[in-house]
């Protein structure tokens, strides 16, 4: 057992120092009413840091012990103060160091803590004994009178409660608190982030599909370009087939007008020789007429 042993010295019902222990892994109290079991269990819970109304006492110089004959302001009949102390020595299973943790209560009420022999602050005592398991706050170390039915009667709130303060997570509880607020924070952050990516998917699906329609539409220009090219292709070529065989045409034609021209050049002047021909055979015929008027004129003359 990590208690080895306990010594107390003038408190309650124990007068001068006493040592109590050792301890053992099941360890039973026995005696009569009255013979200071209440009070070593009362003990061990100052020890620990309890307060007086929780050691059956209205106030803390109510726990030193007070010898026949001294007075009710503390002091035995020599007219020195009275106080009552107690040390509690815990051997650590894992290390076997033993740390010896002592409370001191004066006449005045003061008190006074010590861990090996040296007086510290509450708040240090209170701190080296959660590092043994011992929670002050959850009183984890002894079940007090009533406790059972106090439990019982708590809610499910208090329960907890109860519980985080005996496994010493409600030392953690800031720290919770700050890391729920984390949690909330970064859920809320992460909400609005899958909330704006939700929207940037949906923009970016309708940019997609905008792209997707421009696409098409610079596939359709594309075509339609092609399709002129092929158009404008199509039409130049049979303008120059058609050309082509204009120009041949022409040429004919040229031929044609060149071979008419010629015979017009022939003609005329067959022409001008069938004038000439005609001219002479005019002349021919006044001389023929007019020798056959003489001849005739000779006839008649004669």
């Amino acid at each position: 057992m990590p208690v080895q042993y306990i010594e107390l010295e003038n408190f309650k019902s124990y007068a001068g120092r006493q040592r109590i222990g050792p301890f053992l892994s099941f360890t039973s109290v026995i005696g009569p009413n009255g013979a200071g079991k209440s009070n070593l269990m009362d003990a061990i819970s100052f020890v620990f840091g309890v307060q007086s109304r929780d050691l059956r006492s209205s106030q803390m110089k109510d726990l030193i012990f007070r010898p026949p004959g001294s007075d009710r302001g503390g002091k035995n009949r020599r007219g020195m103060n009275l106080s009552a102390s107690a040390m509690l020595a815990y051997l650590d299973p894992n290390t076997e160091v033993v740390t010896r943790f002592s409370r001191t209560i004066s006449s005045a009420g003061s008190g006074d803590y010590k861990i090996n022999g040296r007086s510290v602050s509450f708040a240090a005592y209170e701190e080296e004994l959660g590092n043994i398991g011992v929670l002050l706050k959850a009183r984890n170390f002894l079940v007090f009178q009533g406790d059972v039915e106090s439990i019982a009667r708590k809610s499910p709130k208090q329960l907890v409660e109860m519980i985080e303060q005996i496994s010493g997570s409600i030392e953690c509880a800031q720290e919770y608190e700050e890391a729920l607020q984390h949690k909330d924070e970064t859920e809320a952050a992460a909400i609005f982030a899958y909330n704006k990516l939700k929207g940037y998917k949906s923009e970016r699906k309708l940019l997609k599909d905008q792209k997707e329609e421009a696409e098409r539409f610079d596939a359709k220009l594309a075509e339609k370009a092609r399709l002129q090219t092929e158009f404008y292709l199509w039409q130049i070529f049979h303008i120059h087939a058609d050309v082509a065989e204009r120009e041949e045409e022409v040429n004919q034609w040229k031929e044609e007008l060149d071979a008419v021209q010629g015979s017009q050049e022939e003609a005329k002047k067959k022409l001008s020789q069938a004038k000439k021909k005609a001219s002479e055979a005019r002349r021919a015929v006044a001389a023929a007429e007019r020798t056959r008027l003489k001849v005739r004129k000779v006839t008649c003359i004669a």
